[in-house]
């Protein structure tokens, strides 16, 4: 009979329920309250559970007041909704306005975990935490945490406090008066820090602050180092969406031993859209540097990167027949070398197919042009179009022959003598191609065997040679000639799969004028193993009888393992032995080491051991470097949550 009319009051309860908010519920045991003939309140006690859409709120006893519609948990009480999970104690919260509070309560939203005295939900998805912490390390208790009286969490947008304290375990190690993070994906964190000691800056500590804004996010830069001073910039970066994302830099320092004034401008744009069936791309960058070292200075990174950065303006329409280029190359920076183009314009048709194997493709281009030569401000106005007319055609199913002639027509409003001028470009050559191959099999594995012989014969002459015309760039250098270029291709490969275990590559160059040959060039790839390679790219120089350049390396990597081996030479300039080794010791210690050899000098250029440590919710390394002025110790840190923002400490020695 109980059980029975446990049943009925669940049907009459639920549909209550069900008349003013759609909820569910389940219990052991229920009770309910009634005024004027209406049901006003129902306790349900036992394993109780109240479900609302996504929301899922638990306890031993829940108290439901149906013209409150809230709902009060005296004791231990639990919310789910998706990933988040609050526990905590003394549950009062308004079902209709998804708002309530908490007290003694524990908060997880991986990657985020926090405790408090109290929380209060303000309203779907928005937290206040008091007097608690927040931490992306889940063990109790945490490594880390970032403690605050007030801390304000929006689920999947930002966590925001204020006079926040960070402790390292029990410690205070960093006191922060505002902080500000971003939850969404791929976001960066809100401070960074690099500690550290520097030859040139003395004791520097360089801090970045980045604050989320919608489509956009804003960082500031306060550094201040020892023997430079105060540095001070501020970034903002466009999120991508829609093909469109850019970037803005900004730094200004002044020196306190030298009183000069050293600061960046730098500005970076992309769009990209489609319509009408045609593709637009807009790219635009703005360099302003006070001087040519400044990145090597003080952001090496981006020097590496693009050691002289470009200011320009280009707008590409692309369509299936057609490329035309609206460029605008300015020079902003007296001590860079830049030809600028005020305006450029290239308008170009890819190749046409004109009837059975043969082929025309056209170029044109008008550029105002400008550039200091020897010393003088120099320009003029220049035209130059190229035709080009290809045929192809395969002989006796085997031989590939490609003979092509063009017209290139040049002219100048100033040549080197100001005065006006005309050139004239024809072309000529004939391209020969083969290839054969052969089927073998070796221990049980059908491989296939490619040769690609191919000859090339050119012929150019021009009316005017570039000793009379001003170098603007390498159009203005064209000169008659005629060469003859021949290549080897030899590749072998699996009969099934695209991959090349072997790839080599022999090409030279005969002039004709100067009956001599000129630079040969090898390249050579080999994989035979899914775990090692080794590729090599030379250039020799044949007149000369030396080698210009020449680049190898030879990989090996295991689960645990991997080795490099890396040789690097320049005719009259490096010649180095890299070798790097990388030994993961276990799944919470990794190493490496690198070194680099000068095979001239008999000495090493430097040395570098790096330990990893995964220390759970942190990642950090600690780095030791020397080379022939200075011997330095890296550590860094970044939590595993966001591993973009590295928290680092280094120390510099002299000698």
């Amino acid at each position: 009979m109980t059980a029975i009319l446990s049943i009925i009051l669940l049907a009459v309860f639920s549909s209550l329920f069900a008349e003013e908010i759609p909820i569910s519920w389940e219990a052991d045991k229920a009770e309910s309250y009634m005024e004027n003939d209406k049901i006003t309140k129902v306790i349900l006690k036992g394993n109780a559970e109240v479900k609302k859409d996504s929301l899922l709120i638990k306890g031993e006893e829940i108290e439901y007041n149906r013209q409150k519609n809230q709902i009060l948990i005296p004791g231990s009480a639990l919310l789910l909704e998706g990933k988040i999970r609050i526990e905590g104690k003394d549950l009062l919260y308004n079902l209709k306005e998804e708002s309530g509070s908490l007290k003694e309560v524990s908060f997880v939203n991986p990657p985020w975990y926090g405790k408090g005295e109290e929380l209060k939900i303000e309203k779907k998805g928005q937290y206040l935490i008091k007097n608690g912490y927040i931490t992306t390390c889940e063990f109790f208790p945490p490594h880390y945490r970032l403690k605050a009286k007030k801390i304000k969490v929006s689920v999947k947008d930002k966590l925001e406090a204020k006079n926040l304290t960070l402790y390292a375990g029990k410690v205070p190690v960093l006191y922060l008066p505002y902080y500000n993070q971003n939850l969404k994906e791929g976001a960066e964190s809100f401070f960074g820090f690099v500690l550290g000691q520097d030859t040139d800056w003395g004791l520097y500590l360089l801090n970045a602050f980045t604050f989320p804004l919608k489509g956009y996010s804003a960082s500031y830069h306060f550094d201040l180092r020892e023997k430079k001073g105060v540095g001070v910039g501020f970034d903002l970066k466009k999120k991508p969406k829609d093909g469109e994302e850019g970037i803005l830099k900004t730094y200004y320092i002044k020196e306190k031993d030298t009183d000069k004034e050293r600061y960046q401008f730098n500005y970076k744009y992309r769009d990209a859209w489609e319509e009408d069936e045609r593709e637009m791309v807009l790219l635009s960058e703005a360099h302003k540097l006070a001087d040519r070292e400044f990145l090597k200075d003080y952001f090496y990174n981006d020097y590496l990167e693009e050691r002289q950065p470009r200011t320009y303006l280009s707008l590409t329409e692309r369509k299936p027949q057609r490329f035309l280029n609206f460029l605008v190359r300015k020079k902003i920076n007296d001590f860079y070398s830049v030809t600028e183009r005020l305006p450029e314009v290239n308008l170009s048709f890819p190749l046409q197919n004109f009837g059975k194997n043969l082929y025309f493709r056209s170029e044109t281009n008008l550029a105002n042009l400008r550039k200091e030569i020897e010393g003088e401000t120099k320009t003029s106005v220049r035209l130059d179009t190229f035709n080009e007319l290809t045929a192809s055609r395969r002989y006796k199913g085997w031989l590939n022959v490609r003979p092509h002639t063009g017209l290139r027509l040049t002219s100048y409003t100033k040549n080197k003598e100001g005065k006006e001028a005309f050139r004239s470009l024809e072309e000529a050559g004939l391209d020969l191609g083969t290839k054969f191959q052969k089927h073998f099999n070796m221990k049980n594995a059908n491989f296939l065997h490619i040769v690609e012989p191919r000859l090339s014969f050119d012929y150019q002459e021009v009316s005017l040679p570039p000793e009379k015309l001003l170098n603007f760039d390498s159009i203005d250098n064209l000169h008659s000639d005629k060469y003859i270029t021949a290549q080897l291709i030899n590749r072998i490969c699996p009969k099934e799969e695209k991959l090349d275990l072997l790839r080599a590559s022999l090409k030279t160059n005969y002039s004709l004028s100067e009956s001599r040959f000129k630079d040969t060039s090898l390249i050579f790839n080999l994989n035979p193993r899914a775990n090692w390679s080794f590729c090599n790219e030379s250039h020799y120089d044949i007149p000369g009888k030396f080698w210009k350049t020449s680049t190898s390396n030879f990989s090996w990597w295991k689960k645990k393992h991997s080795f490099n081996l890396s040789h690097y030479y320049q005719n009259e300039g490096s010649n180095s032995l890299v070798p790097s080794f990388y030994w993961e010791i276990s799944p919470k210690w990794q190493a490496k080491f690198t070194t680099s050899y000068r095979l001239e000098e008999k000495d090493f250029e430097s040395r570098e051991i790096v330990l990893y440590r995964d220390l759970h919710c942190w990642k950090s390394s600690i780095s030791f470097y020397r080379d022939s002025t200075q011997r330095s110790v890296f550590l860094t840190f970044y939590l595993t949550a966001f591993p973009k923002n590295v928290i680092g400490i280094e120390k510099t020695f002299e000698g």
